[in-house]
């Protein structure tokens, strides 16, 4: 269904509102993008504005309102994440630095020392799997996993020397 030309009309025409809005919750060098990012939610969700039901406290400008506060906590609680490939292709997404070569060393000899059933609840772990889960693919209960983990964890720590022996 297309949009008709009356709504991008009123749209357009409660621009500066929309633009002294943004003060409430950009600074000022973001301003422009919030203003550009509310207008693609507005008009991707334009048939969501129901008319003008002042009884709920509706109004254009209230729709308005509400859909930049949206796109401004969105932009607030969704962070950039930085894409990073590796030769393998093993992982999509990496939050921070790439790892330098003498880190990624020091990460493979820790994960070889990992060995047994608490090496293998630390990699698991590691790869998002919770107690419960590892528990029941191994047939031991969710606090012997939790007890083996920080067994594991401890041993690690031991061999790398953050602890005393």
């Amino acid at each position: 269904m297309n949009r008709p030309a009356s709504f991008d009309a009123r749209v357009l025409a409660y621009m500066p509102a929309l633009k002294s809005l943004t003060r409430k919750y950009v600074p000022a060098g973001e301003r422009e993008e919030l203003i550009q990012d509310t207008l693609v939610q507005i008009f991707a969700s334009w048939e969501n504005f129901r008319g003008d039901d002042y009884s709920v406290g509706g109004g254009f400008y209230n729709w308005l309102a509400c859909q930049m506060r949206g796109v401004a906590a969105n932009k607030r609680t969704k962070k950039s994440v930085p894409v990073v490939y590796d030769q393998d292709n093993k992982y999509s997404a990496i939050i921070g630095k790439p790892a330098d070569q003498e880190r990624a060393l020091i990460a493979k000899d820790m994960l070889a020392r990992a060995t047994g059933r608490d090496g293998a609840i630390l990699l698991r772990r590691g790869m998002g799997f919770g107690l419960v889960e590892i528990g029941s693919d191994m047939g031991i209960k969710r606090e012997r996993v939790r007890q083996l983990e920080v067994r594991g964890r401890a041993s690690l720590r031991k061999a790398c020397g953050m602890v005393a022996a």
